[in-house]
């Protein structure tokens, strides 16, 4: 029982830090080209959320979001639909 106990429990931050999952997170986040991609990355965090530990959440929501925000500014669509008439 108490291996699947241990199967069940959510990772500790201390736990977490002696793996490569942040890094590897925020690499992702930062190679985003597409939202799609951050949706990706939050369907990981959601799906594996007991390796995620929940310290870890707010911070990494937070770079997503700002990623996103970036990707907004350099959608190249939307700033040649605010330069040039298409119609």
């Amino acid at each position: 029982m108490g291996k699947l106990l241990d199967a069940l429990s959510p990772v500790s931050s201390y736990a977490a830090k002696k793996t490569d999952l942040w890094s590897d997170l925020t690499d992702r986040i930062a190679g985003a080209i597409v939202p799609a991609d951050l949706d990706e990355v939050e369907g990981w965090i959601e799906f594996n959320e007991l390796q995620v530990p929940w310290a870890w959440r707010e911070p990494l929501a937070e770079l997503i979001e700002k990623r996103r925000d970036e990707l907004r500014e350099e959608d190249i669509g939307e700033i040649l639909r605010d330069r040039y008439d298409f119609n």
